[in-house]
């Protein structure tokens, strides 16, 4: 296990992630009652979901913002409620959170209890105003203590944190999809996965650093794992294209 987190670049996992993404919405856009593609989809998100909290010393890009008024643009323009918000809309408003309320969080350890119980309590409503809504900003909260772990650790221990974290994301996954029997287990396991190598994210960020791709395989694979939020807004649009004009009409 320790060699896997040691040899996998950062890149190969959001490449695994985004396809599964794909594979994912358009089977529950065309094949709803399958779980199998929701679990791996749901399971693989982590790695989107912990990266903008690990980051969020970095400014937001101007192609993050175009990215979410096209999809909102989108959905409007083809007769889509726009609601519950992309992805791209939910980074940009975790991104700009998550700075201020994590340094409110660490004041004290009743500060840092009060803004989970929040999140968690605003669980619905924020999954309706925008995807993954507060499960993103506590696998968020995670990749920022991991990041901040000089400025975390007199308040709370990380490596539990990023545990109930997890373990938070897994029960408000299977609140949504009621998964039962082996897909639930699986969803458990490829999240305690997934959770495990995330908590080493700097080591698939350094691998990510010292490659250089050769072979045609490997750089398709860098590119998409390099290009993850116009690829996700692409599909989408080609996805509600699908789902507005070739499946109603067909």
């Amino acid at each position: 296990m320790i060699e896997i987190r040691k040899k996998l670049a950062f890149y190969e996992l959001y490449c695994i992630a985004v396809i599964a993404m794909v594979f994912g919405h358009f089977s529950l856009a065309f094949l709803p009652d399958a779980d199998w593609p929701k679990l791996i989809s749901r399971s693989l998100a982590m790695v989107w979901l912990v990266p903008i909290g690990y980051n969020a010393g970095f400014p937001l890009t101007k192609r993050i913002w175009y990215c979410a008024f096209a999809l909102i643009a989108a959905d409007i323009l083809l007769g889509f409620d726009p609601f519950p918000l992309s992805f791209a809309t939910t980074f940009i408003l975790v991104r700009l959170c998550i700075q201020p309320v994590m340094e409110f969080a660490l004041k004290s350890r009743a500060h840092f209890f009060f803004v989970n119980v929040l999140a968690l309590a605003l669980s619905v409503p924020a999954e309706r105003l925008c995807d993954y809504g507060t499960q993103a900003f506590l696998l968020a909260s995670a990749g920022w203590t991991l990041r901040n772990r000089g400025e975390a650790a007199p308040v709370i221990d990380v490596r539990a944190h990023f545990a109930l974290v997890t373990i938070a994301y897994i029960v408000l996954q299977q609140r949504i999809f009621h998964f039962n029997g082996p897909a639930v287990v699986y969803l458990i396991v490829s999240c305690a996965l997934m959770s495990w190598l995330l908590f080493h994210l700097r080591d698939l960020l350094r691998e990510d650093l010292r490659r250089r791709p050769a072979d045609i395989l490997a750089k398709t694979c860098q590119f998409i794992g390099h290009n993850t939020m116009e690829i996700y807004v692409v599909h989408l649009i080609i996805l509600s294209l699908a789902v507005k004009y070739v499946f109603t009409y067909g």
